[in-house]
């Protein structure tokens, strides 16, 4: 005799037939947590434990304050070769826009070394732009980073929200990415709520340096929410 289907295996198999179905497509919404208790007249634990469950079987996407998405799956970026991340958004089909966060002179003592610059007490201020990248309105990467003054004398004056920084750097020279550091790290509370994560969420750290004539051309910290985001070369 089998056993009857938990309210939870239900909720799991209504959601996955949609998905076969073509009703919810990859990237897309799925109905809300609200709708589906008021659909199949259950608790919202019930709820909450089926969709739960299909995310970390990696089929859905829950992003805090916005919603539930059908998983794309996580993007395998080729991150190896550091390309721009707005390229790889739009070559899987999605949209992408950038949310700037601010941009001007830094005095970062660490950021001046990585690029052989003089210290900022002694007029050498590289400059720093902070970006927020969204795939589809969902926050997938924080870009921090640090460029030489001197090889981008205009780089403050960009506007980021119609070209990343770094289509702009390559549009001014040609870069070689001459090293990059991964890690698994977990963010502080501002990258945290840029990218709309739960506490104790781990990112996945991208670290990179590239060159131009020589120098140290800009240094970056790329920060992804590791439920989102992998990496493959």
């Amino acid at each position: 005799m089998s056993k009857p289907t938990l309210p939870y295996e239900q909720v799991k198999r209504y959601i996955l037939k949609c998905i076969a179905d073509g009703i919810w497509k990859r990237g897309e919404l799925t109905s809300s947590e609200h709708d589906l208790v008021r659909q199949f007249g259950v608790a919202r634990m019930t709820v909450s434990r089926a969709l739960d469950e299909l995310a970390r079987e990696r089929i859905l996407t829950r992003v805090k304050g916005i919603g539930t998405f059908v998983s794309v799956p996580i993007p395998e970026t080729t991150r190896v070769e550091i390309r721009d991340i707005k390229s790889e958004i739009l070559a899987r089909g999605h949209r992408h826009r950038t949310e700037v966060l601010d941009i001007g002179a830094s005095d970062d003592p660490d950021a001046h070394a990585d690029l052989q610059l003089s210290s900022p007490g002694e007029g050498g201020r590289a400059f720093r732009s902070r970006v927020v990248h969204f795939e589809n309105d969902v926050p997938l990467q924080v870009e921090d980073r640090h460029v030489d003054p001197i090889l981008f004398p205009n780089y403050p004056d960009q506007d980021f929200k119609h070209k990343t920084p770094g289509e702009y750097l390559a549009r001014c020279m040609s870069l070689q990415h001459t090293g990059f550091q991964l890690s698994s790290r977990l963010p502080d509370d501002s990258v945290r709520r840029l990218l709309r994560m739960e506490v104790g969420e781990p990112c996945l750290t991208v670290r990179y340096q590239a060159s131009a004539m020589g120098c140290t051309a800009t240094v970056a910290t790329l920060w992804h929410p590791g439920s989102r985001f992998s990496l493959s070369g």
